[in-house]
């Protein structure tokens, strides 16, 4: 992703880079602005639902491809432990790097500076109960400040503190959001009641929630929905995904046509 790739930066960064190309766009002769819409894969789902919040006027539709709808702290939490569960981690062990991860999770997501935050870590870890030290195998001196740091870059901070659903309760436009049955990375359940609870409770009404069957989190056909699976399958992403962003978009803009029409004095 492009937190991974480009760690300084923030998903607000990405969000101005994507409004920036829909100005683009919007100044050239060829292209019908009036057509205009974004479809964003994971992090982009959330920067696609900023971009449409932010430039309501610009942006006709928004898909949302495996696209989080919790907040981040929910989101990387949910995401650990189903992929401990998949590699076949007791539930006991699951639940104890949960519990450690949380407190974590909330030091790196507040606005304390970074050496505050990274004495904060410590401090944490160092009072964790002894047993669960000893389940979760943690060193006697501690975890190792560079491990701690991978959680303290702009963009985790920033993603883990980050609510789609302050974009989302904005945005008017018609939402297509789907999310793989063998996501891992972002769980369909709690994501996609999130994003429909977001939209419709901020009244917009034109939604589609779809969790798609035997997809993992890059839409692939999968068999366990495991990282280390994504580069053995041949296909980039399952002709049924495809087929179905393919028939909203062009059914959505249909239908905004018609109505353009209808309502033409």
């Amino acid at each position: 992703t492009g937190g991974e790739a480009h760690p300084l930066s923030t998903i607000d960064d990405y969000a101005d880079d994507a409004l920036a190309a829909v100005r683009f766009l919007q100044a050239q002769p060829q292209v019908n602005a009036a057509q205009l819409g974004l479809a964003g894969h994971s992090e982009g789902g959330i920067i696609a639902a900023m971009v449409a919040a932010k430039a309501p006027e610009a942006i006709q539709f928004i898909a949302l491809l495996a696209g989080p709808g919790l907040v981040g702290i929910e989101v990387k939490t949910l995401q650990d432990a189903a992929a401990r569960r998949a590699d076949g981690l007791s539930e006991r062990l699951v639940i104890a790097n949960q519990q450690q991860e949380r407190e974590l999770f909330a030091i790196a997501a507040s606005t304390l500076g970074h050496r505050d935050a990274l004495a904060a870590m410590a401090a944490a870890t160092e009072a964790l109960p002894a047993e669960l030290k000893s389940l979760l195998e943690v060193p006697r001196e501690g975890i190792p400040n560079e491990a701690l740091e991978l959680l303290l870059t702009p963009w985790f901070r920033h993603f883990l503190a980050l609510d789609p659903r302050t974009y989302l309760r904005q945005v008017k436009c018609p939402v297509l959001a789907i999310v793989g049955e063998k996501d891992l990375q972002v769980p369909p359940t709690p994501n996609l009641a999130a994003i429909k609870q977001a939209l419709t409770q901020a009244g917009n009404r034109n939604v589609t929630v779809v969790q798609m069957p035997n997809l993992n989190h890059l839409l692939q056909t999968a068999q366990s929905g495991k990282a280390n699976e994504y580069f053995l399958i041949e296909h980039t992403i399952a002709p049924d995904a495809l087929a179905l962003v393919s028939n909203w978009m062009q059914q959505t803009i249909k239908a905004q046509q018609i109505m353009a029409v209808k309502t033409k004095p």
